[in-house]
């Protein structure tokens, strides 16, 4: 048992030596790891594969993202542009929001001061009434002393000249006096008595005056702090429509930059308007505290003087010390306020000082991140500058084999025409052919025709001659046309067949065989023309074939320049 214990460790230590160095792990081993050292390496073949399995799996994963990318990007672009017209649609909402609420606010402040006018000319006109009447009541207690002086006047007890004094009631008075008062030597002048001082009439009136222009500034200060309050209102909603849009944003922007950064930018966006907004408000309610110690000073100045003729009025100046007191409890409470304010700016300052240094990293990695994107974009640009000058390229070259295209086609078209006319002639050249072929039987049985005959057989053959000649010619023509086309030349139509017919004529060795004398025999004629006649049939099946060849080309390259076009 020992022995085969040994053994099968020896095997398994012998299999995994042969293992690792295959692997190339080619350090000692000893028995005693063996049983941790197999365990490695059955936890590294492992890891192998799974790592295998692994990059399988990204490699699947990653095809199929691109794929998913490529798919999704017209719904991201499409997705870009819906966005910004619903930023677009947002600020616009927002703007007539802003000028809505502007409007609003400008008739209801109009709509108040006119209620404030109402109710001052209703107050003027109570007053006016008022004092209407009272002074219709103090017409009235007029007339009645004035009657009853008048009652008392009719009692008047007149002397007489006797010495008799008598008393005629309810009756007009006579009087009768023995001499006139004398003329004074100067000039006669109105006694009026002295009136008492009217210093304290004027003080009352001072003090009545001064008390109605503080009514007056405590009345214009409540109108502006109601006012003011109705902007704070009016702003208060314009922030939380813009922090609404922010948040409407930041849900939008997720997935985009981070959603740190942008709120963060939002809140120290918030504490700016809050902070400058602070300093406003302290600004105004500081400016509007030293108003009050001004006035404040003057009441006081104002009481000072009425404490020293307090003796004189009394009643004024206690209506005067309440009024200081009230003005003294609002002004404890603007200074509370901007006490409370102040110190609750220097708090938000804290709080903005120390977000500002946090907002600053973050700002700054942002920057390096923009900075990196801005590099792309002009990469970007600069890919779409070169593709854009080489789309107008391609649409230069596009006009021009538009226009080789149109060229082309027209000549297809004449091509096409000469074709007809060339296919009428072959098969006319072709039952020519025949007959001449028949008519050269016919001669060779014959071998001795008369001369008449011969006339008439050269005839013929001469005139087929020179149309094969023509053909020849033509097809010669049509090919060089072909060519030169191919080459980007514009051919020209000066084929004719009176100057092919004339150059047949003068090159055509039929001339020459019928210039021969007659004395020739008949035999060497008929191989002549034979001769010839192959000669003219080669040349014309070559051009033809050439013909053929270039045409092929011509529809080849045709086809390849409208694939483009399409």
């Amino acid at each position: 048992m020992t022995d085969k214990t040994s053994a099968q460790a020896q095997q398994k230590f012998t299999n995994l030596r042969k293992r690792l160095d295959q692997l190339g792990y080619r350090q000692t081993l000893g028995l005693e790891s063996l049983p941790l050292v197999e365990k490695l390496f059955a936890d590294l073949v492992h890891t192998t594969d799974s790592l295998k399995n692994a990059k399988l799996e990204l490699g699947k994963q990653t095809t199929e993202t691109n794929d998913v990318e490529s798919a999704i990007e017209p719904y991201k672009s499409d997705n870009a542009k819906l966005v910004k017209e619903n930023n677009d649609l947002h600020q616009q909402l927002i703007k007539q929001k802003d000028e809505s609420d502007a409007i609003v606010k400008e008739l209801k402040a109009s709509l108040r001061k006119l209620e404030h006018e109402n109710a001052d000319l209703k107050f003027l006109n109570n007053q006016y009434v008022q004092k209407a009447r009272q002074l219709e009541k103090e017409s009235r207690e007029k007339s009645d002393r004035i009657l009853h002086l008048q009652e008392k006047n009719f009692h008047a007890v007149v002397q007489t000249p006797g010495g008799k004094k008598k008393t005629i009631p309810f009756r007009r008075q006579r009087m009768e006096i023995d001499t006139i008062v004398p003329e004074s030597d100067g000039p006669s002048r109105l006694v009026i008595p002295n009136p008492e001082d009217p210093y304290i009439a004027d003080l009352l009136q001072v003090a009545d005056n001064r008390i109605a222009e503080l009514d007056r500034e405590v009345r214009r200060l409540n109108d502006e702090k109601d006012i003011t309050e109705r902007k704070v209102k009016n702003f208060r909603e314009q922030v939380d429509r813009r922090d609404e849009e922010i948040e409407r944003l930041n849900r939008m922007l997720d997935g985009g930059r981070p959603s740190d950064v942008v709120a963060l930018e939002a809140r120290n966006r918030a504490n700016e308007r809050m902070i400058s907004h602070l300093n406003i408000q302290i600004d105004f309610l500081q400016q509007k505290n030293r108003e009050m110690d001004r006035k404040m000073n003057e009441a006081l100045a104002t009481r000072d003087e009425y404490e020293s003729m307090s003796s004189k009025m009394n009643l004024k100046t206690r209506q005067l010390e309440a009024k200081n007191k009230e003005l003294e409890y609002d002004l404890n409470d603007v200074d509370r306020m901007a006490k409370r304010l102040q110190c609750d700016k220097e708090i938000v300052v804290k709080e903005a000082d120390r977000e500002m240094t946090e907002a600053k990293d973050e700002l700054e990695k942002s920057r390096h991140e923009l900075e990196d994107l801005d590099q792309v974009v002009a990469e970007l640009k600069a890919g779409n500058q070169s593709l854009s000058r080489q789309q107008a390229e391609l649409k230069q070259q596009l006009s021009v084999k538009n226009g080789d295209l149109l060229r082309l086609e027209e000549l297809l078209d004449r091509v096409t025409e000469d074709k007809k006319r060339i296919s009428h002639r072959v098969n006319k050249l072709m039952t020519n052919e025949k007959e001449l072929v028949l008519e050269i039987e016919r001669l060779k049985k014959k071998n001795g025709p008369a001369l008449t005959k011969k006339g008439k057989t050269s005839s013929k053959l001469d005139a087929f001659i020179r149309s094969i000649e023509e053909e020849r010619n033509y097809y010669r023509d049509q090919a060089d046309a072909l060519q030169k086309m191919l080459r980007g030349e514009i051919p020209t139509r000066s084929r004719s067949p009176v100057r092919s017919r004339s150059s047949s004529r003068a090159g055509s060795p039929v001339r020459e065989a019928a210039g021969t004398p007659t004395s020739k025999s008949d035999k060497k004629t008929v191989a002549q023309y034979e001769t010839v006649i192959r000669v003219l049939e080669e040349e014309k099946e070559y051009y033809k074939k050439e013909y053929e060849i270039l045409k092929a080309t011509k529809k080849t390259i045709s086809s390849a320049r409208a694939t483009p076009t399409k």
